[in-house]
C-alpha cells in the first residue's frame, strides 16, 4: 500500500464528525453543511439519516492491508474497532464536551461487514 492509500483509507476511517441541527454526523466527504443538510433530508428523519450516515466500515480496509483471509471475531480485528472507537471518542469529546454519544460495533459475518456507528443526540 502507497501512503496516498494510507492517507484515504485513515481519512475515512477517521473521519471529521460535525454537529448538524443537535446531531452529529460523521462528514466523510468533507461536504459542507448546506450538502450534508440536504443530504440529510433524503431521509424520513435526522435520526434515520444519522443511523446511516454515520456507518464506517473497516473491512475494505483489512483486506487492502492484510488480504480477505481474516475473521471478525479475530482479536486484531476487535482491537482495530477499539482503536478506531477512542479516536472517534477523543474528537467527540473534544469538540463537542456536552453530547451524548455512542459508537456501535457493527459485526456481519454474513456479509463480512465490520464496522462503527455514531449515534448522538445534543
Amino acid at each position: 500500500m502507497d501512503i496516498y492509500r494510507l492517507a484515504y483509507w485513515l481519512e475515512d476511517l477517521v473521519p471529521e464528525i460535525v454537529e448538524l441541527d443537535g446531531y452529529l454526523l460523521v462528514n466523510r466527504f468533507g461536504q459542507s453543511a448546506a450538502e450534508l443538510n440536504a443530504r440529510t433530508r433524503s431521509y424520513k428523519s435526522m435520526p434515520e439519516a444519522q443511523s446511516w450516515m454515520n456507518i464506517v466500515l473497516l473491512d475494505g480496509f483489512i483486506c487492502e492491508v492484510v488480504g480477505s483471509e481474516w475473521q471478525s471475531d479475530d482479536p486484531s480485528a476487535v482491537r482495530l474497532l477499539s482503536i478506531f472507537e477512542r479516536a472517534w471518542s477523543h474528537q467527540v469529546r473534544a469538540l463537542y464536551p456536552a453530547v451524548s454519544f455512542r459508537i456501535e460495533r457493527l459485526v456481519d459475518d454474513e456479509s463480512g461487514d465490520l464496522g462503527l456507528r455514531l449515534l448522538s443526540k445534543t
